[in-house]
């Protein structure tokens, strides 16, 4: 099977794009009919109009061109969209400037019940599904432990969370039971549950942990994995394939 050839990753978001409320092609095909027919009616019409005088002939081809054209003017085709459909993501702004087109990556990948993925990587490494740590200047927490403490940015003050790591092990474990009652075969891959800082100076215990990154790093440590090659190309293709049930390409 061939390599895709786009440069960088595809980006996927939860749901299906929304369906226009008119047959596009029907519509297409109906306005490339009147110009055509229009000016086909106008060059019979010329003819006319030297044998016999008459302008009716060439006034409806011109109603007909300028109908059509009128008609696309007006018409809500939809556009593809230009800008990033996550324009303020930092980290999915870096994975989608230093991975290549070898990986895919879903946004927001909706999990039962209710839950979501913040962002999962797919690659000849792997799975990676990877949660964002609230902003912070500072973690501190172990792999074990129940909570974690942080300092919200711009403040001083020592605030707990539950364990964000053992919650992201969670949602990885969920789609892999997922990707399991879909036929795949979860035992050929390599699953990773990672977490990364929306900063890049940020300090704390928790990046001791080898699942836990500041934002510039998470990138490098996908690729780092690539030659381990736990994925093969038809493998990374059916993955696509199955997770596009929960949603569709957005870049």
């Amino acid at each position: 099977m061939s390599r895709p050839p786009e440069l960088n990753p595809k980006v996927y978001g939860p749901g299906k794009p929304e369906r226009p409320s008119f047959d596009v092609e029907l519509l297409a095909n109906f306005i490339r009919f009147e110009v055509i027919a229009g000016g086909g009616v106008l060059a019979v019409g010329g003819f006319a109009l030297r044998a016999t005088g008459s302008y009716n002939l060439p006034v409806l081809g011109m109603l007909l061109i300028a109908a059509g054209l009128l008609r696309l003017w007006i018409s809500d085709f939809p556009q593809e969209e230009k800008r990033s459909a996550y324009p303020k993501d930092r980290l999915l702004f870096r994975l989608k400037r230093e991975l290549d087109a070898d990986h895919f990556i879903a946004a927001d990948y909706p999990l039962p019940p209710g839950e979501s993925i913040d962002l999962i990587v797919v690659g000849y490494g792997g799975i990676f599904s990877i949660g964002k740590l609230r902003e912070a200047s500072r973690y501190t927490g172990d792999a074990s432990s129940e909570k974690w403490e942080y300092i919200p940015r711009g403040t001083d003050a020592i605030t707990e969370m539950s364990n964000p790591l053992k919650k992201q092990k969670e949602k990885t474990k969920k789609l892999r039971d997922f990707l399991a009652q879909r036929g795949v075969e979860v035992g050929r891959i390599e699953f990773h549950s990672l977490l990364v800082s929306m900063k890049h100076q940020v300090e704390g215990s928790v990046f001791d942990l080898e699942e836990v990154f500041a934002l510039g790093e998470v990138a490098h440590y996908i690729k780092e994995l690539r030659p381990q090659k736990s994925l093969d190309w038809e493998l990374i293709n059916e993955l696509e394939k199955t997770m596009k049930e929960r949603m569709h390409r957005v870049e």
